[in-house]
């Protein structure tokens, strides 16, 4: 892995952001919320796939 790679991915895992994936794979954005009801709220999951998550 690059070191790019590695920086990015430990940036994530410090930050406890969530990825957000295109269909193919390609970074859409990254966006960090502080409870899954916010993202429900914000409409990027419905209550149903947020249990999944949980």
């Amino acid at each position: 892995m690059g070191g790019n790679y590695q920086i990015f991915s430990e940036m994530l895992k410090r930050s406890s952001a969530k990825l957000r994936l295109g269909a193919s794979g390609e970074v859409t954005g990254i966006v960090k919320f502080g409870s899954l009801a916010e993202v429900i709220d914000a409409g990027y999951l419905s209550s149903t796939q947020a249990e999944k998550h949980s």
